[in-house]
C-alpha cells in the first residue's frame, strides 16, 4: 500500500460524503474548523466507536482466533468541531449516524519506527 497517495476506496467515497455534508451542517460551515481533514492518512486507522472527547490514547483491539490483539491507540475524532468544547450541544444536534468516527495510530507502525530509532524503548514498552 502506497501511504503517499489517498486512499481510493470505499472509505475514501465515505469520507468525501462526510466532507460534503459537515460543510453542509452551520457548524461545519465555519472557517475554523476542517471537518474531516486528515481522515485520508493512510498510516492511520479509521474505525467507529462510543467513547467521547477524552478518550485519546485508549487502546483499540481485534479479536482473532479468540484471542484480543491491541492494533491501534486513539488519537482523535472525526468531525473536528464534534469535539470543541465552544461548540454548544444545540449546534451539534443534527448528526447523523454514519457521520462520525474516529482515527488511531497503527501500533505495528510504531513498533517498527521505535525499532529502528529506540531499540531500548521498544522492548522496554512491546517486549520484543
Amino acid at each position: 500500500m502506497d501511504k503517499s497517495k489517498p486512499r481510493e476506496d470505499v472509505t475514501s467515497v465515505k469520507i468525501q460524503e462526510c466532507q460534503k455534508w459537515s460543510k453542509q451542517h452551520p457548524v461545519g460551515r465555519r472557517k475554523e474548523y476542517r471537518g474531516y481533514e486528515g481522515a485520508e492518512n493512510q498510516s492511520k486507522i479509521l474505525f467507529d466507536c462510543t467513547f467521547s472527547k477524552g478518550a485519546s490514547g485508549s487502546p483499540g483491539f481485534i479479536i482473532s482466533s479468540h484471542m484480543p490483539y491491541i492494533v491501534t491507540m486513539l488519537l482523535r475524532g472525526y468531525p473536528d468541531w464534534l469535539y470543541d468544547e465552544n461548540v454548544s450541544k444545540k449546534e451539534k444536534t443534527g448528526i447523523q449516524d454514519g457521520y462520525t468516527f474516529e482515527q488511531g495510530v497503527c501500533l505495528s507502525e510504531v513498533y517498527d519506527d521505535m525499532k529502528v530509532r529506540n531499540p531500548e524503548l521498544c522492548l522496554e514498552i512491546f517486549g520484543a
